[in-house]
């Protein structure tokens, strides 16, 4: 609103202006055809033209400074105006971006702990795993031994009952032949006994020995007993393995055969 009424000021003094040029053209036009009277208020009256022309146009000019401040104060205070938006916006996208670190912040913290709930959930689980798995295999091993001492016993007894019947045979024959043919007797007592001695070393002998043995799984203590008496406790370190295999004065070295050395260790202590 003030600037439309400066500029409408600057217009009218213009105007003003324009005007007295104009009568001072149309003075000037007839100055030829006057008398020396109207030369003399023609000359007043160019005076007073020019006396109002000089005012007019100091006023014009005032305008004119005063519209050109106006206009720099309408642009400063434009300038100002933007100044405080633009720090306005700094204060809000400062402000933006600490929220938005926070958030990082946040979500970072949460992804942390729900990896560790994972971690953990992950452990549980491969703990209790590994309990089922070491429990099963404990299992097998025992339904194992167990099958093996059942099998061992059927075949012993089979063969026992084998052996009885063959006994019977044989002497059933002997009774027969006794007095007919004394090489058959001779020939089935050797084949007796080497059907006997070949029991003893391939079935009853091996099946005895293992049934005998100690087997300790990982961790696992026994306490053993030399010749002399001795107890000995046995530890075992890795796997499966026989503890009674190895002599107790030599670690990992067999007993009777010293220069075959044993794959898995076996600790013994006093």
């Amino acid at each position: 609103m003030k600037d439309n009424l400066t500029s409408e000021n600057a217009q009218n003094h213009f105007e003003n202006v324009s005007k007295l040029l104009s009568k001072f053209e149309k003075q000037i036009a007839n100055v030829e055809t006057m008398s020396s009277e109207q030369l003399i208020r023609f000359q007043k009256i160019l005076e007073c033209l020019v006396q109002n022309f000089e005012i007019e146009q100091k006023k014009l000019c005032k305008e004119l400074d005063r519209q050109e401040q106006l206009t720099t104060d309408n642009v400063m205070h434009l300038l100002q105006h933007q100044k405080n938006e633009t720090q306005i916006l700094i204060r809000g996208l400062k402000s933006y971006r600490a929220e938005l670190k926070q958030n990082i912040s946040n979500i970072q913290m949460t992804l942390s702990s729900h990896l560790n709930e994972i971690d953990q959930i992950m452990q549980k689980h491969l703990q209790q795993s590994k309990a089922q798995l070491q429990h099963t295999i404990k299992d097998n091993q025992n339904l194992i031994k167990a099958q093996i001492q059942d099998n061992t016993q059927s075949i012993t007894l089979l063969l026992e009952d084998q052996k009885n019947q063959l006994q019977q045979e044989v002497a059933q024959a002997l009774t027969q032949s006794i007095t007919y043919n004394p090489k058959l007797i001779l020939k089935t007592f050797i084949l007796m006994l080497l059907g006997m001695g070949l029991l003893n070393i391939l079935v009853i002998l091996p099946s005895n020995y293992y049934l005998t043995q100690p087997i300790l799984t990982k961790n696992e203590t026994e306490i053993l007993t030399d010749e002399d008496g001795t107890r000995y406790r046995a530890i075992t370190s890795s796997k499966w393995i026989d503890c009674n295999t190895l002599n107790l004065s030599k670690k990992k070295v067999h007993p009777t055969e010293p220069n075959i050395h044993l794959t898995f260790p076996c600790f013994v202590e006093k």
